[in-house]
């Protein structure tokens, strides 16, 4: 019989994250060899990219956020087969592995329940269910929407959690009966749906796009905004490797923050940054603050910890111009006020002020 090399998983997730199950018990039973992540690794891609190489790892799950990060010199490793998951996908420089596949699944679904494999860069779809799995995008009267509707994401089928211990409150807020129940679902125990908050559209092919969180939707100055769609916009950018947005407050005022993490060899030239982004987004979602931050924080999970994000601290722009008469001065002197800046002059744009922490 011919020897066939035995295929090397890598063990990514915290063991108290449920896409850990995910990672083990595939390798046990197909009987490969599983290549554990130490803590130091977990959040560190240069590390884990050395560790990959290092060790000739076949076949690992790596958290979006990490994936969005190091795409191209994840196609340059050892790997052949990459799931990823647990955040939104961006348009990718290139598939970071010959078999990429982008999955979607909250906790309460154990562990994804949809999954698409990736034909080129730019296919981020979430893709289609999987096994004995039972998805609805419905409106907010519980009725399906058309094809190529936004609508919630509603999960049902296998693999649906019980609810939340000792809160019923919240089992009762997230998890509701199934009014589309066959009665070959109610045989099967297929009886409830859990309320995902997830945004959501069936494209043509039946695949699943991801539109974004309910909540993630925020309001600035009268205008809603999806951001993660400022977001991709950033992360189109060739100065820009990897870039997250969320809302600030200051003096009772909402505000969009962009982070950045830059392409080795650039620096942050916000002119040009707001430029390119005024050409693909509306005025009102150019974030006024723009902060270079050298890594994105983590949590335990390997998703996005947005409230380790630092505080912006807000300058002025360099082009600064005095006021020139009383009325001006007295302008400059409000908005001075207004926005917390020691210095405003009459060609700044209040609503695109920027900040650059270094």
């Amino acid at each position: 019989m011919k020897y066939q090399q035995i295929q090397k998983y890598y063990f990514f997730s915290n063991y108290v994250f449920d896409a850990s199950v995910y990672e083990l018990f595939p390798c046990l039973f197909s009987g490969a060899s599983l290549h554990i992540v130490l803590k130091h690794a977990q959040k560190n891609p240069e590390i884990l990219l050395k560790m990959i190489n290092e060790y000739q790892i076949d076949k690992a799950f790596i958290p979006t956020v990490i994936v969005n990060h190091m795409a191209k010199e994840l196609k340059d490793s050892s790997l052949q087969v990459l799931h990823t998951g647990g955040d939104v996908l961006n348009a990718l420089a290139c598939l970071p592995a010959k078999v990429t596949f982008n999955q979607y699944g909250p906790t309460e679904g154990t562990v994804c329940v949809t999954q698409n494999l990736l034909k080129d860069f730019n296919d981020i779809q979430i893709g289609k269910a999987i096994d004995n799995t039972l998805l609805y995008v419905l409106n907010t009267s519980l009725q399906p929407v058309a094809l190529g509707g936004a609508g919630e994401l509603y999960i049902g089928g296998a693999g649906l959690a019980r609810g939340y211990l000792n809160r019923p409150d919240l089992t009762a807020a997230s998890f509701i009966k199934n009014p589309f129940a066959t009665a070959e679902d109610i045989e099967k125990g297929y009886t409830r749906l859990y309320k995902t908050g997830d945004l959501v559209r069936y494209l043509a092919d039946g695949h699943l796009e991801y539109l974004g969180r309910n909540d993630s939707q925020v309001k600035i100055r009268g205008y809603r905004i999806e951001l993660g769609e400022i977001e991709t916009a950033l992360s189109l950018l060739d100065s820009v490797k990897q870039a997250v947005v969320i809302d600030r407050e200051r003096d009772g005022a909402k505000y969009l923050a962009a982070y950045v993490m830059l392409t080795k060899g650039h620096v942050l030239d916000i002119d040009s940054v707001m430029a390119s982004l005024a050409q693909s987004l509306p005025e009102y979602m150019v974030p006024a603050t723009f902060t270079d931050i050298d890594a994105v924080p983590l949590t335990i999970n390997g998703k996005l910890d947005r409230r380790a994000l630092p505080e912006p601290t807000w300058v002025n722009r360099d082009n600064y111009t005095a006021p020139r008469n009383e009325l001006e001065t007295r302008l400059c002197e409000i908005w001075q006020s207004v926005l917390g800046l020691e210095r405003v002059g009459i060609h700044d744009n209040f609503l695109s002020a920027v900040v650059v922490i270094r």
